[in-house]
């Protein structure tokens, strides 16, 4: 399973990184969306795309918004996950067929997208 994956703090994206690479996920981690870096994303559509809320959530979600209005990324399974009320709410509101998960059951969600 490819996972672009849209978490702005470095540390927090290594540790989901190893979490989902030791599970066989391909995980590329989009820093920002500008066009440079999404062209160098390439062709390949990924699985899912994880926006995690737990550092950054107000960069985070606008890096979602702008992910998913891009057309090879239009109707890609996308997964929230950690983050305040506050950020939930703002996620729900931009994005209300997105899934949300707790970052002890995130392996689990992204699981089932594939089946």
């Amino acid at each position: 399973m490819l996972i672009y994956l849209v978490q702005p703090d470095a540390a927090l994206a290594r540790e989901l990184i190893d979490d989902c690479t030791d599970l066989g996920h391909t995980i590329v981690r989009v820093t920002d969306t500008s066009p440079d870096v999404v062209r160098d994303l390439g062709d390949a559509r990924p699985d899912a795309l994880l926006v995690c809320l737990d550092a950054e959530p107000d960069a985070a979600l606008a890096a979602a918004s702008e992910l998913t209005s891009r057309r090879p990324l239009r109707g890609t399974p996308l997964v929230f996950a950690g983050g305040t009320q506050a950020a939930l709410t703002a996620a729900q509101s931009a994005h209300p067929r997105a899934d949300f998960a707790r970052r002890d059951v995130l392996l689990t969600v992204l699981a089932s997208l594939k089946s």
